[in-house]
């Protein structure tokens, strides 16, 4: 067999490369929180990759010493045409008692296949339907954009759900050390009389959710809590592309001179 000449050569080469880190992704945002899951302690890690091709992957990882929560959300997004979900799996293992959810988006088609507890529901899909991570992030680039109204409709569980936000105020908090002199308090609107959700953004952080309370009949049932977060990279192609100027130190960090 004849070799390759030299230009075919490294054309091939060159192609090969650039198709390997075109699929390589990339860390856009990443955050750790502490918290409380059903009265136990949690570590959770919250990661924002890069895909190619105007594709982006949310990853939530929860674990502590009774087992492990990996929840994924893979979507596509454009200036022109913000969040579109494609697909989401959550995946649970806690006291050896496994638990998946899934849920395909077919936007051609308008609908979504969910499977959750064994069972696959067909869901009709309208113009901005989330989904159950992608709806917290839209909430945060909304406040960037400096929205006056907070509603979402994503699929979570086997079903459509609708969540409206209003503003409170805007409060201090130390969260594990760390001093939030900026925090937006905001609560959910359309809840049950025994169930209640509380969400603190850090307006210093571009809206970066500081902590989530969820209460039932005024106990808190969970809570996140955030430790840290930083961004990485050149956002300007990204969902956080308003801010690729002006981004701000890592929490914690301190910038005085």
């Amino acid at each position: 067999m004849r070799n390759l000449p030299t230009h075919l050569f490294c054309l091939v080469l060159l192609t090969l490369c650039t198709y390997i880190h075109a699929d390589e992704p990339r860390l856009v945002y990443e955050a750790e929180y502490s918290g409380d899951y059903k009265a136990f302690s949690v570590n959770v890690t919250k990661r924002l990759y890069a895909l190619g091709n105007d594709r982006f992957l949310l990853q939530n990882t929860a674990n502590n010493f009774f087992g492990r929560i990996n929840e994924k959300e893979t979507f596509t997004w454009r200036p022109s045409e913000g969040i579109r979900p494609l697909e989401y799996r959550y995946k649970q293992k806690i006291f050896g008692q496994k638990r998946i959810r899934t849920i395909q988006y077919d936007w051609q088609k308008m609908q979504a296949l969910s499977t959750h507890k064994d069972k696959t529901n067909t869901l009709k899909l309208s113009a901005g339907t989330l989904g159950p991570m992608t709806y917290q992030l839209q909430l945060q680039l909304d406040m960037l954009n400096k929205l006056e109204t907070f509603h979402y409709h994503f699929i979570s569980r086997g079903k459509l759900k609708e969540y409206h936000f209003s503003p409170v105020g805007t409060q201090t908090l130390t969260l594990d050390g760390y001093f939030i002199p900026n925090a937006l308090y905001i609560k959910r609107q359309n809840e049950g009389n025994s169930r209640e959700t509380q969400v603190w953004l850090d307006k210093d952080k571009h809206y970066a959710i500081a902590m989530i309370k969820q209460l039932k009949e005024k106990k808190t049932e969970n809570a996140l809590r955030l430790k840290s977060d930083q961004y990485f990279g050149d956002l300007r192609d990204t969902p956080f592309h308003l801010m690729h100027k002006k981004k701000k130190p890592k929490l914690g960090q301190n910038t005085s001179s």
